[in-house]
């Protein structure tokens, strides 16, 4: 049985899109509840500037403050803005748990470099690109809903995804690997996307790449992992199918500050 003990993805309302109701006290007491062990605290960093950073370090205080019953990591989704630049920078980061990084936040169209074509291939080889760069940065100890290609073109995502081979990932995961970068399993993604997931899931394992949990939580009800909004303890039958195990998740307990 997988035991899913932590959540790295959950936004307080300080991210734009974060419900009012995720005030960290509150998103404490949920975490509890169903039975999470650890949980970071993941607000966005889309541009760089200074009222972004100063959220993260609020959240620090609140955490802090709160002095939580369960582990609080605090740290932040960086949107990757283009396949070289990540919209953070290590001084930024400092005092931070953690850095995930999204390579494929493509409806940022202001701000978000975009693939040459819209082309369901140029597109799959672009997120590639960008999932590449983000590794490459070294900033990112987890890389966000990796290679979910949505909201670019007029493509399903699971057109584009489809072209995303074992062959075509391996030497991106192979630095992934060899960097320490894990990979995010959001359940309700990896359900949504079935297809890929039994491609991605076995070449990460090929490769040492370690995988993290999330839930890309806005709004209390999306911290569990189950759909019943009920947290039983294990995970969902198809992460288990598809052979993630208990020693392909990370540890993040005892992850030190940067």
């Amino acid at each position: 049985m997988l035991h899913m003990r932590h959540n790295m993805h959950i936004h307080t309302f300080r991210s734009g899109c974060g419900q009012p109701e995720m005030v960290i006290s509150d998103i404490v007491d949920r975490a509890i509840e169903c039975g999470l062990e650890v949980i970071g605290l993941a607000d966005h960093v889309n541009l760089g500037s200074e009222r972004e950073i100063s959220f993260l370090h609020e959240d620090r205080r609140d955490v802090e403050r709160l002095q939580p019953r369960l582990k609080v990591l605090v740290g932040t989704e960086v949107t990757m803005l283009s396949t070289e630049r990540p919209a953070i920078t290590t001084e930024q980061a400092e005092g931070l748990d953690f850095v995930m990084i999204a390579a494929n936040h493509y409806h940022l169209t202001d701000i978000v470099q975009q693939p040459p074509e819209l082309s369901a291939e140029a597109i799959a080889e672009h997120g590639l690109a960008m999932l590449e760069g983000a590794i490459e940065s070294g900033m990112a100890d987890i890389i966000a809903h990796p290679l979910v290609l949505t909201k670019v073109g007029w493509f399903t995502p699971d057109d584009i995804m489809k072209l995303l081979t074992r062959e075509r990932l391996a030497p991106v995961l192979r630095k992934a690997g060899e960097r320490g970068t894990a990979m995010e399993l959001n359940p309700r993604l990896v359900d949504r996307h079935a297809e890929f997931y039994a491609t991605f899931i076995p070449a990460c394992k090929e490769h040492g790449v370690r995988f993290a949990l999330g839930s890309d939580a806005h709004s209390l009800d999306v911290i569990p992992y189950a759909d019943d909004g009920v947290y039983h303890g294990a995970g969902p039958d198809d992460l288990a199918a598809l052979g993630v195990e208990e020693g392909d998740l990370i540890d993040p307990a005892g992850w030190p500050r940067r």
